[in-house]
């Protein structure tokens, strides 16, 4: 759940960094390296509910992580994969 909470506030940061609107380089490697960075800790907090499952873990409270990460593993797959 920490994984999951950490993505939260990847993307007030995420956030906070696109309404400066900064325009310049720097802002535009700051705003994808930060979009990355979500998209990563999101997968990775997937990855790490699905390895408490198969231990033996039954907690209705990981039901988050595994859907959240679920939509940014799919998010991720439509950009690579959709043609257009």
């Amino acid at each position: 759940m920490g994984l999951a909470g950490g993505v939260f506030v990847l993307l007030i940061i995420d956030g906070v960094i696109a309404a400066t609107r900064a325009t310049d380089w720097v802002g535009e490697l700051a705003l994808g390296l930060s979009g990355s960075n979500v998209v990563a800790v999101a997968i990775s907090a997937r990855v790490t509910a699905v390895i408490a499952v198969v231990k033996g873990e039954r907690s209705i409270i990981l039901l988050g992580p595994l859907l959240f990460g679920a939509f940014w593993a799919m998010f991720v797959l439509g950009e690579f994969l959709s043609p257009g």
